[in-house]
């Protein structure tokens, strides 16, 4: 069955961008860190074995600043609207026309996140008609689908990120689907998960002698130095 990856993402603009993040770090290095989620992910999933593989961007005048994130196995390709949900039907619409059907949309905010999650995730499409990764913080990282459910991303508040997995789940036990779960992960856009990321992108480097996520790496080790005592301009 033919399938396709979409990873959704925005134009890396700062101030624009993982927004919740700037009561913890600056809007500049909230964009960085978008921008290394990105590419790494991109670079995590370009051998992926898929028939095809897009970056779905917005808005539609930011195509040359996303290109530059992905290598060539990426196509861009301009999404409707900034709503998760009609972002999720269009797409759907797309697929299908295509001949896809196994269909998975990834958003850029767990660039840890393991490569075999998404490859189980497409096994798990060949018998299940919706297939989510549900954040830690209540909110979801990919949705996935085999069949052409609209209904299912339609009548709640995507921006809600709190409670989207859980109005996912009740819109999905109300049409009867059959559902598939990807395992838990954090996201990287919450402020409390900064840490979380530093750690596991140290235990990385303990264990293997390396981050797999080099650019993200880069990044928090930057604004982690920046923000030590003794740092000039943190006051130290």
């Amino acid at each position: 069955m033919s399938t396709l990856l979409a990873l959704v993402v925005e134009r890396p603009v700062a101030g624009q961008i993982f927004g919740d993040l700037t009561s913890r770090v600056s809007a500049e290095d909230a964009a960085r860190l978008y921008r290394a989620s990105v590419m790494d992910m991109c670079e995590t999933f370009a051998d992926l074995t898929v028939r095809s593989r897009v970056l779905l961007y917005g808005p539609k005048g930011g195509r040359k600043e996303v290109v530059l994130l992905a290598s060539r196995q990426w196509r861009a390709v301009a999404r409707k609207g900034p709503d998760r949900g009609e972002t999720l039907i269009d797409l759907a619409e797309r697929a299908f026309r295509g001949g896809h059907r196994r269909v998975l949309a990834l958003w850029p905010t767990v660039p840890t996140l393991p490569a075999e999650f998404v490859v189980n995730a497409f096994d798990q499409l060949l018998v299940d008609d919706l297939v989510v990764g549900p954040t830690t913080a209540g909110d979801v990282y990919a949705v996935g689908f085999s069949v052409d459910a609209p209904h299912v991303f339609m009548g709640f508040d995507w921006q809600e990120s709190a409670t989207v997995f859980e109005r996912l789940m009740d819109r999905v036990e109300r049409l009867g689907l059959v559902l598939g779960l990807m395992p838990h992960w954090y996201a990287i856009d919450r402020p409390e998960s900064l840490s979380i990321l530093a750690s596991h992108l140290r235990a990385q480097v303990v264990a293997d002698g390396h981050a797999r996520e080099h650019r993200l790496a880069e990044v928090v080790s930057k604004i982690v130095s920046s923000h030590e005592p003794g740092t000039p301009g943190n006051g130290g």
